[in-house]
């Protein structure tokens, strides 16, 4: 009988524990050095359809959230570009509800900086890692707003 007193601190402490489920990393990218992953993630809370955006840095001093998207988010597509030196990398990350998100991070300072700077690095980089785009000569920032884009993404056809 004695197990009754804990069976309901045992039910809440799991419905609790149930009830943030951060989904796995639906797009990652190591830096040229190794030294660096930058993953983008879709968190959702158990009783809720809506997912928010979460970009986290993975390093030699752990891992950090360095972006926090606003409002719903479902991913249709991700891309990301470093600077050959690992010091900085930009990611683009379509949300299906609410156009695209750019960041740019320096490794060096830990500090988002201005994106204006890597659009043009990440527009090679989308053409790169996605091959011809279609059309062809779109703005590749463009195309990442595209089905071919989603679909590209969502399939693994690279």
């Amino acid at each position: 009988m004695r197990w009754l007193q804990f069976t309901p601190m045992v039910l809440v402490l799991t419905l609790f524990s149930a009830a943030c489920s951060e989904k796995p990393s639906f797009f990652s990218s190591t830096s040229p050095d190794g030294r660096w992953r930058i993953s983008a993630l879709n968190f959702s809370y158990a009783w809720s359809l809506d997912g928010l955006l979460l970009i986290e840095l993975a390093g030699p001093q752990g891992t950090k959230l360095i972006y926090r998207g606003r409002g719903d988010f479902m991913p249709c597509f991700a891309d990301a570009n470093w600077t050959a030196d690992s010091r900085t990398v930009a990611v683009v990350v379509r949300n299906c509800f609410a156009g695209i998100e750019l960041v740019a991070f320096d490794t060096r300072t830990q500090s988002l900086v201005d994106v204006e700077a890597y659009k043009d690095p990440l527009r090679v980089a989308i053409v790169q890692n996605h091959g011809p785009l279609s059309p062809p000569n779109m703005d590749p920032l463009e195309w990442a707003l595209s089905d071919d884009a989603t679909y590209r993404f969502r399939h693994g056809i690279r």
